[in-house]
């Protein structure tokens, strides 16, 4: 009879489903995240914030910075460009059925006459 040898896993790096860092960006599984690359976030990339208020719609440019996890809370750091002011927005990780009072897209994904690259060849 052959036994399977015991697998160790370290605590250090635990594994998460839906959150996971590559070089120069992270792909993130969740409601709020809209892109038409999976759910990924390039850093210093352009995208469209939407903040979902008082039956409003709420649109801004802003430049994706950072993410991280803290417990099953995803926290994304971004810049808006009118303003200059760093926002952070948050969701819990693995469960879709929670609202969303934000969401952040590709800059062309909702606006289909929108040009890709329009706001990503600009200098800011």
């Amino acid at each position: 009879m052959l036994m399977n040898p015991e697998v160790s896993f370290s605590d250090n790096k635990p594994c998460t489903v839906g959150f996971h860092q590559f070089d120069g960006g992270y792909r993130i599984n969740m409601p709020c995240i809209k892109t038409d690359d999976n759910n990924a976030l390039y850093t210093y990339d352009l995208y469209s914030l939407y903040d979902f208020k008082n039956k409003g719609v709420f649109e801004r440019t802003v430049k994706f910075y950072h993410a991280y996890l803290k417990g099953y809370v995803v926290t994304l750091v971004l810049l808006d460009l009118d303003n200059g002011e760093l926002l952070k927005r948050k969701h819990r990780l693995n469960i879709s059925s929670l609202p969303c009072d934000w969401m952040l897209t590709n800059t062309d994904f909702l606006d289909p006459t929108r040009q890709k690259g329009d706001l990503h060849n600009a200098s800011f």
